[in-house]
């Protein structure tokens, strides 16, 4: 009986001495958040390289001083966004946006969020299209403020390219009425995997 338990033992701190000395690594997803929130009051972004697109749709709200929303409507169909050329850091990398913002419309709406991932050289290429539907999340509530939100993923597969450019905006393409957009926070998150030894 004796012999028996000095046998386990000694197989149990083999066992233990082969696992601990293992050469296999072992990867943890670790992520990085770049927030972007746009809410028409200024233009200047902290995100280097990135630019503020369609600030022309940007209205002063006549009701709060220093107030301003993005306004989009039937003949103005776009409104406030990002240009924001992917660094080399994120190239290769799988990135999941998450879009809010607070959206109000006139009408019942059929207005989406775009995010494309493009190429501008040597010629223009799409290299992802996706989009959330606001209009949807409104449910037919109108002259009334709606949080919407919606999340997107680029794959690693469709970030390849050096160069590539992340534009995202509020798009009404077909609406009637007017729409207006404020404080839209958009959150690009990178996953990348590290390895543990």
């Amino acid at each position: 009986m004796k012999r028996n338990i000095n046998l386990f033992i000694i197989l149990a701190a083999v066992a233990v001495s082969i696992v601990s000395c293992s050469t296999d690594k072992e990867t943890t997803p670790v992520a990085k958040t770049i927030n972007i929130i746009l809410n028409g009051e200024d233009s200047v972004s902290s995100v280097k390289g990135l630019t503020v697109i369609n600030f022309a749709s940007c209205v002063a709200d006549s009701l709060k001083a220093g107030n301003r929303y993005s306004k989009i409507d039937s003949v103005y169909q776009y409104g406030l966004g990002i240009y924001y050329p992917l660094p080399d850091s994120l190239i290769g990398k799988k990135l999941e946006l998450k879009i809010k913002a607070k959206v109000l419309g006139t009408e019942s709406q059929n207005g989406v969020f775009v995010a494309s991932l493009e190429k501008n050289q040597p010629t223009k290429t799409s290299l992802y299209y996706g989009s959330i539907d606001y209009g949807l999340q409104m449910n037919g509530k109108v002259k009334q403020w709606i949080d919407v939100a919606g999340d997107l993923v680029i794959e690693a597969d469709n970030n390849i390219e050096n160069g590539a450019v992340l534009v995202v905006y509020p798009w009404m393409a077909l609406g009637k009425g007017q729409t207006w957009i404020d404080d839209l926070n958009i959150s690009i998150v990178v996953t990348e995997s590290t390895e543990e030894e």
